[in-house]
């Protein structure tokens, strides 16, 4: 699969993926990388590394959420993607993004999509909800892209016990990433053999 990672920040999800193809776990190839802002720590520290070739496309900069995707779909076509990972991207994908790609869109979110999902949970929005609401556990989801916000089916949930010596949201960030970098690297590879 020659695959477009999308990213709006640190990119460390973007790097799991490219260390999983450097060493031969994973057959695809990451052909191009979209970023919402050309300052995002990915670009510096895993992208421009690496050669792989990114374009910074940022909603704000568009009349319209189909301008907005048109030129997403234009830009990965450019590349000749096939397969689009969103990696901490935080603009939501429009409906001519996930019709042009469907069935071929997956998304890493840091929790259960059915109850921490939706607009505006995200990232350390997501921790803050799940330590609130006392949860016992959490879970690394990865799951298909539709037009609505993480409503795509699952195909992957690896969970995590909320241990006691965990009280921030940041604390939580930290200890879960790793099974987020993992459960999407096992993902790739699932799709990759046909699920």
């Amino acid at each position: 699969m020659n695959i477009a990672v999308f990213i709006s920040g640190g990119g460390t999800t973007l790097n799991a993926i490219a260390e999983a193809i450097e060493s031969g776990r994973l057959k695809s190839r990451i052909v191009l990388v979209i970023t919402t802002k050309e300052e995002a720590g990915g670009i510096g520290k895993y992208v421009k590394p690496r050669n792989i070739p990114y374009e910074v496309i940022n909603r704000k900069n568009f009349a319209s959420d189909e301008e907005f995707g048109q030129t997403l779909v234009d830009t990965c076509k450019k590349y000749g993607v096939d397969f689009i990972c969103l990696a901490g991207f935080l603009q939501r994908i429009p409906t001519n993004v996930t019709a042009e790609f469907k069935g071929r869109i997956i998304n890493s979110h840091p929790g259960d999509t059915k109850r921490y999902g939706g607009e505006g949970m995200y990232g350390k929005f997501v921790h803050q909800a799940v330590l609130a609401a006392g949860e016992k556990e959490t879970m690394s989801t990865i799951h298909w892209v539709d037009e609505i916000y993480d409503s795509g089916e699952v195909i992957s949930q690896i969970k995590m016990p909320i241990t006691a010596d965990i009280k921030t949201a940041e604390e939580l960030a930290i200890k879960l990433l790793p099974i987020e970098w993992e459960n999407y690297v096992a993902t790739l590879e699932k799709i990759e053999k046909g699920l």
